[in-house]
């Protein structure tokens, strides 16, 4: 099972820096971006995974740039795929996945 807390955004301080922007529960949207929260407000969905050894799918400095234009859903494995779902269904837009929303080898993250 995928431990998903949902959480509600109230205050700047404590929040995510980065968010993936999944659209709505119409979306047809078959591309999620990844987005600063400085310029959102709202509740969102939380996944944390375990990352194992192989870490295809991480945000460093050289790839944050790729993912804020969007990563394309049919690259995305399984276990993104049903997170994605999930705030969509509960018609909630944004979603903080740990190893996409921090910046690896970053000190401010």
């Amino acid at each position: 099972m995928i431990p998903l807390t949902p959480s509600v955004l109230q205050e700047r301080t404590g929040c995510p820096r980065e968010f993936l922007d999944v659209g709505n529960s119409d979306s047809l949207h078959t591309v999620v971006r990844l987005i600063d929260t400085l310029k959102v407000k709202g509740r969102y969905v939380a996944l944390r995974h375990c990352w194992g050894q192989s870490q295809p799918y991480t945000t460093t400095r050289a790839t944050r740039g790729r993912l804020m234009e969007g990563l394309s859903l049919h690259e995305a494995p399984a276990t993104f795929l049903d997170a994605i779902k999930v705030p969509r269904l509960l018609g909630i837009r944004y979603l903080w996945i740990d190893s996409l929303c921090i910046t690896r080898h970053n000190t401010r993250d």
